[in-house]
Parts: structure tokens; sequence; C-alpha cells
């Protein structure tokens, strides 16, 4: 039987929520010109979080669902390795953030999604509801 080429799971050491800062940093913050550290918040500690690791333990995806209000959560910083998009790693991490908003008992979930994204979640079924911030002075 042959490995699934990746599993999708919270982290659960230092090492692993490093792995995946790293991974947010790379993808969506060092492309900008951001400084290391702009890939994290301060809802990092209260959110749910997971990532995408291979059977080698290589961290190639991440996502962030956090409480944004009243039945309202928002998912951030998802980030998939180039090697491995379009290979359902994104899908599976958005379906396991998802799932936990429906077991959170969420009415409704918001993201900001950068243009190149956008054909992703209206394929899993978001929809857009209005231009998102600019940040950065550019995205």
């Amino acid at each position: 039987m042959t490995p699934a080429p990746f599993a999708i799971r919270s982290p659960a050491t230092g090492a692993e929520f490093a792995a995946c800062y790293a991974l947010r940093y790379q993808i969506l913050r060092e492309p900008l010109g951001q400084p290391p550290g702009s890939e994290r918040d301060p809802l990092d500690a209260g959110a749910y979080h997971l990532m995408a690791v291979t059977p080698a333990g290589e961290v190639i995806g991440a996502g962030r669902l956090h409480l944004a209000g009243p039945g309202t959560g928002q998912i951030r910083f998802m980030a998939v390795a180039p090697a491995w998009r379009g290979r359902g790693v994104g899908r599976a991490i958005l379906s396991g953030l998802e799932a936990r908003a429906r077991e959170w008992g969420l009415a409704s979930l918001a993201l900001n999604a950068r243009d190149p994204a956008v054909d992703f979640y209206l394929a899993a079924g978001f929809h857009v509801a209005g231009e998102g911030p600019t940040m950065f002075g550019t995205l």
C-alpha cells in the first residue's frame, strides 16, 4: 500500500508551529518585503491551526481559523508550498478548517483572498462580498 502523499493535522510541537510560521512567511510575507514576524499575529495563540505534512515530516501547507465575532470565524494565513499547489493540499486544509467551524457552531466564515486565490475559494463555495483591505500598501 502506498502511503498518502500528505496528512492534515494540527501542529503539536514548537518545531511544527515554527515550520508552519516559516512557510507562512515564505509564501505570504517575504515576497512582499515584509520582515520576519509579520506572518504572525496576536490571534495565533487562541486560533485553530492546521498543517499539511508529508510522511517525511515536511510542512507543505498551513492555515488558521479564529473567532472573528459572534457566530463568525475568519480563515487566515492559508499557504501551500509552490511544488504542492494543485494537488489538493489547500482544499484539504480548508475542509478541515470548515469542519472545525461547524464544530464550533459558527454561522459564517470570512476571509480575505489575494486575486490569484479568488477562484480557489469560489470553487470551494465562498463568494466575493467586496473589496478587501489593502495590506502593505500594495496587496
